[in-house]
Order: structure tokens, then sequence, then C-alpha cells
């Protein structure tokens, strides 16, 4: 039986913005609470690597159990990545991109907010037509009228000015190439083999 669905599941309602999410990237002042946001992302460190040997208990060609040195490729590739703060991109992209997807929810919700506020504004300006030119009830509607207008006009030209998202998409698609190019890397897929040779050649 499908579930029935409330007001409180409409996108509008159920995808409210947040006021306000940092642009910038706070690199965690740990080693062990940045290593915890790497895992938080599914990236590869040498705690999944040990958790892997511990789990599989697998062998060399020596016959004799593999240790955490045995795994010298994947682990310089690690420090490769680590020493070019590819992390840190990826993460500073991923951030970015988070504040401007908020942003530009924040403005359509407000966008909206204010378009519905000015429709009903107008209608109780169209309801007291009736009334002296310089009644309360009718200055009042008027000025409200305006207000909400203005409001309107306002976020959608900021929205045109600011262009979150075509800056979200770009980050986002920032974020999800480096996240691409990480694992390319660590896999030595043949479109980045050489930037492998060149990082390797640099890096030692």
């Amino acid at each position: 039986m499908a579930k029935r669905r409330g007001i409180g599941d409409l996108f509008f309602i159920k995808r409210r913005p947040k006021w306000r999410i940092a642009k910038e990237w706070q690199r965690p002042e740990s080693d062990d609470a940045l290593k915890a946001l790497i895992a938080a992302e599914d990236f590869v460190t040498e705690d999944d690597i040990t958790a892997f040997i511990e789990r599989v208990r697998p062998k060399n060609e020596n016959g004799r159990p593999v240790a955490l040195a045995d795994f010298k490729t994947i682990l310089s590739d690690l420090a490769i990545l680590h020493n070019f703060d590819f992390i840190g991109e990826y993460f500073k992209n991923n951030q970015a991109s988070q504040h401007y997807q908020n942003l530009y929810y924040r403005y359509n919700w407000l966008f909206g907010t204010f378009a519905v506020l000015t429709t009903l504004a107008t209608v109780l300006t169209l309801a007291v037509a009736g009334s002296p030119a310089n009644s309360p009830e009718r200055m009042s509607t008027a000025i409200l009228a305006a207000v909400m207008g203005a409001m309107t006009t306002f976020l959608g030209t900021r929205m045109r000015t600011v262009q979150p998202q075509r800056r979200w998409y770009t980050h986002r698609r920032r974020t999800e190439a480096l996240r691409s190019h990480y694992f390319l890397f660590l896999a030595h897929a043949a479109p980045i083999a050489a930037q492998i040779i060149s990082a390797r050649a640099s890096f030692t």
C-alpha cells in the first residue's frame, strides 16, 4: 500500500533551505577529524587497508601474511594525493557546491513566498478599491503590494546576478571530477598513467 503523501512531503516544504551555509571549507584542526571526514566520503585511507588485511588476511607470493608495508604502491599514491592537497581541493569544491545549492534554493523559496504575498496584497488592494483614495485601508494595501512586488523583483534580479545555480553546477562538476580522478589515480587507469609517472617524479 502506497504511503499517503501530505503537504509536508512537497518539495517546497520538505527541502526548505538553511539560512546560511559557509562557502569556504575549514580544514579540521586534528588529523583524526580529517581522517573521519575522508572516510565519510568513502575515500581510501591507511585504516581501510589495515582493516582489509585484518578481515581478509591475504598472503603474499611467498605465502607469508601480508602487512601494511606490502601495499607500497597504493600507500605511495595516497601520499602523493595528500602531498598535492587533492583532498583539500575536493572538500573546497564540495563545500562551495553545497553553499550555492542552498543559496539557489533559498532565493527560489523567498521568491515564491514573496510572489504569493504580492498576489495576496494585490487582491486586498482590489478588494478595497471602492474606498476613498486617501483611506487608511486603501493606502496600506497599496503600500503592502508595492513592497511585496519590489522584494519579488529584487530577488529575481539578484538570482540573475549571482547565478547560484550555475555556480552550484560548476563546483559540483569539479567535485565529482576530482572524486573520479582520485580513484582513477589509485587504480592506475590508462587515461592518467602518464600523470602518475609525472607525479611520482615530482614527489620524489
